[in-house]
């Protein structure tokens, strides 16, 4: 027996001889500690995890229908350790900010293989990142383009040349997002009807199914800081009434709904991942269709109406591999390698990131849950979210942030009313829900490099600003995100 499976005979042992044990260690964060001491666990302690084969829906046994174990091993000691309230001692007790795993060296060794076999554009990396993603997901088939807004446009249009849509025709979709998702849209020439949020901040399918008129073709359903809201509800009601969904899940990535990746239940799923995503590059995106056609369509969209890009091209056979053809016309809007060697090397931790990600939202709950003056948006039922926001909702929005910043502390704000804005101001007072919670959103801090103590500063800052302010009406509708959604 190897060491590994020693460590996991172990490991089992515990387990069985703890019932309880395997459900707590499976919010425990993912971590690495250097070779400070620390009073409990030694010179050296490392987070591990590994996943164990288990049944699918059919009774075929798989990695991918298994579950993952976590559990701290003393390098010190070289023993294991799975006890839940000596693991939590250890995480509360860090001195120092925990870091993510993911080493400058392990993206620079992937960035340097494109660099010297000479190939840093489309093909290459990012077909090895599709296949990654698919094989991640679950999902049929993916596209690597250079953003989220270039995947959402892409299937609106592929879906309008399908289906046959007409310009004017109409698109149900959340006002309480970041432009991008509305404004692809508008470049097809259909028009944007915006329904209402519920208290997960995803569209409300009563308020959806009141938007229905004779032209809506479409739903755009955005998964609100990787919540699944009513998602279900949403498909069903898309089905009953013929429409297609568009799931915007830019903040999705990671997130699974009763033990499934989204995405499977929409006509094509679009995810980001922008520098500041749960699986960051510095741009970029995937647009995933259900339909194999639209898949090998939207390849040529991506690269000018090219029926075969260079990477093909340059590996095929023959002596007239150089030819190619131009079927219509179309976008620059592929991937290229290097994007896509960040994003091997991201996806790789992408499950630990987000476990630490819901280890910092539980630490949020633990101080702000008996605060009545503190509303936070609750995780809807079955959903496992990639947490890659943590929002609350506060009177006196802005005036609580400015004092924020005051600390040091710069929380963001996800989002504003779109209807706010002149382009979309047809619609204004038509989601009395998007617009009350746009005036009252915070998005507090969540990253891979706050520690238990960092959380506690935000909370100790955040609750007495709250608890001090007076409740004034109005002046909470100017205030912006911190950053880009696609």
């Amino acid at each position: 027996m190897n060491p590994l499976e020693e460590m996991r005979a172990a490991f089992n042992d515990l387990l069985k001889a703890n019932p309880g044990l395997e459900e707590r260690l499976q919010k425990m964060p993912l971590r690495v500690f250097s070779g400070r001491n620390h009073p409990s666990a030694g010179a050296q302690a490392v987070f591990l995890c590994y996943r164990l084969p288990g049944p699918d829906a059919n009774g075929n046994w798989s990695l991918e229908a298994g579950s993952t174990k976590w559990f701290l091993y003393d390098l010190s000691r070289q023993s294991i350790e799975a006890e839940p309230q000596r693991i939590d001692q250890i995480i509360r007790s860090t001195p120092e900010t925990p870091r993510r795993l993911v080493l400058p060296r392990e993206t620079l060794a992937e960035i340097r293989q494109c660099l010297e076999i000479g190939w840093t554009g489309l093909g290459y990396k990012t077909v090895s990142f599709e296949e990654a993603w698919k094989n991640y997901t679950g999902l049929p088939h993916a596209h690597f383009v250079n953003s989220a807004t270039a995947g959402l446009h892409l299937a609106v249009r592929l879906l309008k040349e399908a289906r046959n849509w007409q310009d004017g025709d109409e698109i149900i979709t959340t006002p309480l997002t970041f432009v991008s998702t509305n404004h692809v849209i508008l470049y097809e020439r259909m028009r944007p009807v915006f329904a209402d949020v519920d208290e997960y901040l995803c569209l409300d399918p009563a308020s959806v199914e009141s938007r229905i008129g004779t032209r809506t073709r479409a739903v755009i359903f955005v998964g609100m800081g990787g919540n699944a809201g009513r998602l279900a509800d949403i498909v069903d009601l898309c089905r009953r009434h013929g429409l297609a969904l568009i799931l915007d899940a830019a903040h999705m990535a990671g997130t699974r709904v009763n033990g499934h990746h989204v995405g499977t239940e929409s006509d094509v799923a679009v995810f980001s991942f922008q520098a500041v995503k749960n699986l960051p590059t510095a741009d970029s995106g995937m647009v995933c269709f259900q339909d194999a056609d639209l898949d090998q369509a939207v390849r040529k969209w991506t690269w000018l109406g090219i029926d075969k890009d260079t990477f093909s091209r340059t590996h095929s056979k023959g002596s007239y591999k150089w030819h190619y053809d131009v079927v219509h016309d179309g976008f620059k809007y592929h991937g290229n390698s290097i994007m896509a060697a960040m994003g091997l090397v991201s996806l790789r931790y992408l499950e630990q990131d987000n476990a630490y990600r819901r280890q910092i939202a539980a630490w949020y709950d633990e101080r702000l849950s008996e605060e009545e003056r503190v509303s936070r948006v609750p995780v809807a039922p079955g959903c496992l979210s990639s947490r890659h926001l943590y929002q609350v909702l506060v009177d006196n929005r802005d005036e609580v942030i400015l004092a924020l910043n005051e600390s040091k502390i710069y929380p963001g704000v996800h989002y504003r009313d779109n209807t706010l804005y002149r382009m979309y101001r047809y619609a204004r007072g038509t989601c009395p829900n998007a617009m009350s919670a746009g005036g009252r959103i915070i998005s507090l801090p969540v990253h891979l490099r706050l520690s238990y103590a960092d959380v506690q500063r935000v909370c100790d800052a955040f609750l007495e600003i709250v608890r001090r302010r007076r409740t004034f009406a109005g002046g909470n509708d100017h205030a912006e995100s911190d950053g880009p959604a696609h």
